[in-house]
């Protein structure tokens, strides 16, 4: 019963560069881009700069989708209504989730509930990206001087997305329901689940997962396992130039994930991250941002297919760089 057909709005978000003569750009600012994840400096939603979008004064189903290549946003609404978010990226929330904010990192997304019935035609309201320092998600950038995320709004910066504007009343009854889900017995905590550990690293102008850079067509023995079979990964994130981390956000092919827990590494500080109160780790999702000086666990059934599946990391430059590695799913 949620908001569909013209009550139900994709919005792809994405930032690029583009030069004199209106051309896209890339990697513009070289090694720089490509350490840190390329950032552009015009922001799009669906390919418009300061798109504009006419609703009715009633309830819509936002689908947002993080398009950018490294950029997070910290998604707010400009007269601080929190957002209502009833969906993750494996589908809906099992209840609505009222948030201040919420952190999207590339490659995300997550449904949004947003109700415009108490506002007169002419009134608008507008989705934007909060200010947060550039060191919750790059800790590089202070010790580089400044210089840490290429040219262009870098990560952090407030930006401005779209703005909803109510053109028209609309009557409509809908109240969102308190239940939208039930997961299952799939989705309890499997404490007997074999546990792999994998650090992320950086070496020789490679980010590395687990010590290794892709390999097309392997897996190593520790990649493999069974079809249907429950595991634990726990991903580290404390290293990376100057031994100073950077975000990852790390996509799984092949099935949905529960995330279990994040933490601070031992001897190590999170630091008081204002993206991280944003997070959205309830319900199933494929891409996990890790943070840095984060420890994050990971609980994942895989799938009854065999074959080689790709985990990478979402920042499309560090992927690029080698972030990529294959685990092998084995028969039964």
């Amino acid at each position: 019963g949620l908001p569909g057909g013209d009550h139900e709005l994709v919005c792809v978000l994405q930032d690029r560069r583009f030069d004199a003569q209106n051309q896209l750009t890339y990697l513009s600012a070289g090694m720089m881009d490509q350490m840190h994840g390329f950032v552009g400096d015009r922001l799009l939603v669906n390919g418009r700069v300061a798109s504009v979008v006419d609703v009715a004064s009633r309830g819509y189903r936002l689908r947002l989708l993080n398009g950018s290549s490294s950029r997070v946003y910290k998604l707010e609404w400009s007269d601080g209504t929190p957002l209502t978010i009833i969906g993750s990226q494996g589908g809906l929330l099992e209840r609505p989730r009222p948030q201040r904010y919420l952190t999207l990192a590339p490659a995300q997304r997550a449904d949004v509930f947003v109700d415009f019935s108490g506002r007169a035609v002419g009134a608008s309201v507008e989705l934007r990206s909060a200010a947060f320092p550039a060191s919750d998600v790059d800790r590089t950038v202070g010790a580089m001087g400044g210089m840490g995320a290429g040219s262009g709004s870098a990560n952090g910066a407030a930006l401005s997305l779209m703005t909803f504007r109510v053109a028209r009343q609309e009557a409509s009854s809908y109240r969102l329901p308190p239940r939208l889900a039930t997961y299952g017995s799939s989705w309890a905590q499997n404490d007997a689940a074999p546990v792999r550990r994998i650090p992320i690293s950086i070496a020789a102008g490679q980010w590395l997962l687990d010590g290794r850079t892709f390999d097309m067509m392997n897996a190593a023995p520790e990649e493999e396992v069974r079809a249907g079979s429950t595991h634990i990964w726990e991903m580290t994130n404390v290293s990376g130039m100057m031994g100073m981390p950077m975000a990852h956000p790390l996509h799984l092919h092949g099935r949905q994930f529960r995330v279990l827990s994040r933490a601070p590494v031992s001897g190590t500080s999170a630091g008081s991250s204002s993206v991280r109160e944003g997070l959205l780790d309830e319900g199933w999702t494929d891409t996990v941002l890790i943070l840095p000086g984060e420890r994050v666990r990971l609980q994942v059934t895989f799938t009854e297919y065999p074959g080689l599946y790709p985990y990478h990391c979402h920042v499309l430059e560090h992927e690029d760089m080698g972030m990529m590695r294959n685990f092998r799913v084995l028969p039964r």
